[in-house]
Formats: C-alpha cells, structure tokens, sequence
C-alpha cells in the first residue's frame, strides 16, 4: 500500500493529457496579455523565410522561430513555454523583416515569455535581473552614484524641462567586465554560476559577491569607456547649441529587463512609476544616446500607459538637425569607417539614413557599407541573449564582427552600448585588431580635433 501511495501522483501525473486547444486553454488560464499571437501564428505558412536570416539558428542549430510557430499551431504550447529555446530569442525582428506574410513574430515571442514567466518558467539569469530591477530599480547591484559619476565634470544642471538620459551606457562598464568573463565558460558552468548568484540575491550578498569577483581576479574590473561616451554626447550636445539637464541620481532606469523577459505587469508597474517620477520634476522631453531605452521610452511606454506624453529623440536625430552650420573633420588622413546597425535603431525605431549622413559630413572618413546593413542588419548577440546565454551571444558577435571586418575598416562605429561591448569581444574572439565606437566619440573628435574628453576615476 505505500509503495501504491507513492506511485500514485506519478500515474495521475501521466495520465493527464491535455489535448492540444484544451492545453493552450490551461496554459492561458490567468494570463493578462493579449492572447491574439496563437491567431498570428495560424497566418504562417511555413515558408522558412525567418528561419533562413536568424541570427541564433545559424550559431547554434536548436532554437529555430518557424518550429515554434509550427508547434504553436499544432497546440503545444506548454512544450514551448517549458523549453528553452523561448529564451534563445535575440528579439532582433530580422525574421519578422522578412516574413512575407507579415507575421507578427514579435508579438508571438513576447507573449510566450509573459505565459512562460507567469509559468515560473523563467531562465535564472533572467530572475536575477528581473529581481534586482524590481527591488533595487537597476539591473546590477550597483549605487547611484556608480551609475552617474561619469557627469561631476561637466556641471550640469540637475533640472529642466529637456534632459539627457544616460541609460544602459551607465552600468556598461561593468557590463561588459561580467560579460567578458562569462561568455568564456561553458552553458553548464554558466547555469551553476547563475542559480548561485540568484541565492546570494537573496540573502542580499550579491553586491558583495561582485566585489570580491573583482578582488580576487575573477571579474575584471570595469573600465570607464561607455561613461566616457556619455561625456562625448553630451559635449557635442553643447557645441551644437543644444543645453540639457541630467537629473544624475535621481535619474530612473527604463526598465527594459522586465519587458524583455516576459514580466509585462511589473513593466507596466514600473512604467507608471519612472512617468510619474519625470512628471514630478518637469521634464517634457528626453534626449538620450542609447538605443535600448530609447527604443523602451518611445514604443513599450505607449503601450501600457493611457498617456505617455514625453517628447523621446536619438541623440543623433538632433545631431543630423544641427550639423550643417558646423565643420567636422578627423584630420588628414582618411578614415575607413562602417557602420553596423543596431537591431533596435534600424528595426524598432527605424532610423537607417542619419547615423549614415553624420559620418558622411565629417571629413577624412570613407564610409563602407557591410553585406548586411540598415533594416537587414544583422544581430550581434545582444537583445538579452547575452544574459541568457553568453557562448551563443559570443558565437553571434564573432559572426557580425567576421562580416564587418571584410569590408577592411579602420574603425566600426555603431550607437548602441550593448553592440560595442558585443562587437569588442567578437572581433577578440575572431582574432581581428579594429577599434570599435560608438558615433558620439567618433563625433566629439571630428568637432574638437582630439580624443574624447577624459573623465574621473570610477568611484
């Protein structure tokens, strides 16, 4: 009889079968999003247009967006939730830009990970970020003033009704320290080291655990290049006329971690909160280099607040406005340069042309294009796939930055934080020596005739 008692949850365990819409009905039960992607999925027909550009499908073989399409029309919807393969996902949309029947892959994905997520299926990279957000409100355990340090030097005024918003280039440095070390170790190893930073998370020894990584060697210590870009930005905002406060600590993070991984009622939560916050310190528009938040301000916002009225711009779409009355130029020698596409620039917010006609207006640079350029740019690893899974990320970069590399530059200059660091260690790993910027930097030295400005040391 024990023994029975102890088979008994097993057997009733495998004797639940769920046919397939009444799986998708359970799977479905106390979800809040919009459950029109299973309607979107009908739409495809199969024609392996996405699975011919992805990104991931090419480094790694398994995870591929026409099988889970396919597996969500047939109804197994809980197989794609519990696997992983919903999280090997770049969000890059290059399979959406192709698809000929317009398919909303996007929507499908996100909508999975916000199944999955309510599921308790959630990577536990994924959980440490999306904890460390919600309880701290940024992404690593970092103070404020880590974050905005980078600004002491340039007295600006902490209040105003146009701001500059420093975002993900502010925690990048120490980003890319982490991501250097982890994208080396192996999957497993890197699923262990992540479970147990999830349990120093919660007994709050996470931020300690960080330092003593980089006391003992086992993180590098973070550079100041990103902050360093933020320091470009800015300047070349000044000399183009263009005045702007920084609210320093008391800036809030975007919160784009908790709309990447699915947690779509704590991003709308969130949301409301950062909204409010800008509301109560005036500010009506926002000026900002990164693409990341940028991308989170001016598309996600609108679609979980009523009224998001905050004016959002790229740095570089006031640069292209304010340019023509001024001379740019990098000195006698020509500068081969190509500039790689952020997915989120090209894709989401669909500026190509004004990265490209800044750097044609500075002298001394010949601008090259890659094979794969503007909307069919190609992902190099980032997307949050380099929090999920860092030797596939890598793999990615090592791929874009081979592409790039064949057009023979001196410099590649992109606009994305993430892309810097992901297309440095791509070209590492590749083998190649090129220096890769961001455009704020390569702009700041064609208005000054110099390197970029220098900046403190990181506290």
């Amino acid at each position: 009889m024990v023994a029975n008692s102890r088979l008994l949850p097993l057997l009733e365990k495998k004797m639940v079968r769920l046919k397939p819409e009444a799986e998708k009905q359970h799977l479905l039960a106390g979800f809040s999003g919009d459950s029109s992607f299973a309607a979107e999925a009908r739409i495809c027909l199969q024609c392996a247009s996405c699975a011919s550009c992805c990104p991931v499908l090419y480094c790694q073989g398994q995870s591929n967006i026409r099988r889970i399409v396919h597996m969500l029309q047939l109804g197994m919807t809980r197989r794609i939730v519990e696997s992983d393969a919903l999280w090997s996902c770049a969000l890059c949309l290059e399979c959406q830009e192709s698809c000929p029947m317009g398919v909303n892959l996007y929507h499908i994905i996100t909508s999975l990970r916000q199944i999955a997520a309510q599921k308790g299926f959630l990577p536990p990279a994924a959980v440490y970020f999306v904890r460390s957000t919600l309880r701290r409100g940024r992404p690593l355990p970092l103070s404020a003033r880590e974050l905005t340090s980078w600004a002491e030097s340039l007295n600006l005024p902490r209040r105003g009704e146009r701001i500059f918003y420093g975002g993900f280039y502010s925690i990048m440095d120490h980003a890319e320290a982490l991501q250097r070390r982890v994208s080396r170790i192996s999957p497993r190893r890197f699923r262990l080291l992540s479970n147990l930073l999830v349990i120093a998370q919660q007994l709050g020894l996470d931020r300690a655990a960080l330092r003593l990584g980089q006391m003992v060697g086992q993180i590098d210590k973070p550079g100041n290049e990103h902050r360093r870009s933020l320091i470009s930005a800015v300047k070349v905002l000044q000399r183009l006329g263009v005045e702007v406060a920084y609210l320093g600590e008391d800036e809030p993070w975007c919160g784009l971690e908790l709309h990447t991984y699915g947690m779509k009622k704590d991003f709308a939560h969130h949301a409301r909160k950062v909204y409010g916050r800008l509301g109560e310190m005036g500010v009506a528009e926002i000026i900002t280099a990164d693409t990341l938040s940028l991308t989170c301000f001016h598309k996600f916002y609108p679609e979980v607040l009523d009224c998001f009225d905050i004016k959002v711009r790229h740095f570089l779409e006031v640069v292209a406005e304010k340019l023509p009355d001024h001379k740019l130029s990098l000195g006698p020698s020509q500068v081969n340069v190509v500039f790689s596409d952020p997915c989120y620039l090209a894709r989401y917010l669909r500026v190509t042309e004004e990265p490209r006609a800044v750097l044609e207006r500075i002298e001394g640079v010949c601008l090259r294009e890659a094979e794969s350029n503007r909307l069919a740019t190609r992902c190099d690893g980032g997307g949050g796939i380099e929090v999920i899974n860092p030797s596939l990320a890598l793999s990615m970069a090592k791929v874009r930055a081979e592409e790039l590399a064949e057009t023979h530059p001196d410099r590649i200059v992109t606009s994305c934080p993430v892309c810097v660091m992901m297309l440095k260690l791509g070209l590492e790993t590749a083998g190649y020596h090129i220096s890769v910027v961001n455009i704020e930097d390569i702009l700041w030295e064609a208005l000054e005739g110099g390197s970029p400005p220098g900046m403190q040391a990181s506290p």
